[in-house]
C-alpha cells in the first residue's frame, strides 16, 4: 500500500481531487486549515492506494 498527503488551497481542491481519483488514490482523511501568516485556507489530506510495483 502506498501513503501520500497533499495541501492542496481552497480553489485547487477540486481539481486535486480529481486528479488524485483518476490516479487510484482513496482518500482517507481530510481536514480544513487556515495559514495563520496568510489568512488562506487549505486542507490537509491523506490518501492510500494499492501499491504499483
Amino acid at each position: 500500500m502506498e501513503v501520500s498527503t497533499r495541501e492542496p488551497r481552497d480553489y485547487a481542491f477540486a481539481r486535486e481531487m480529481t486528479q488524485l481519483g483518476e490516479q487510484g488514490w482513496e482518500l482517507v482523511f481530510a481536514h480544513q486549515a487556515r495559514d495563520s501568516k496568510t489568512e488562506d485556507y487549505n486542507y490537509e489530506m491523506i490518501f492510500k492506494r494499492p501499491a504499483t510495483g
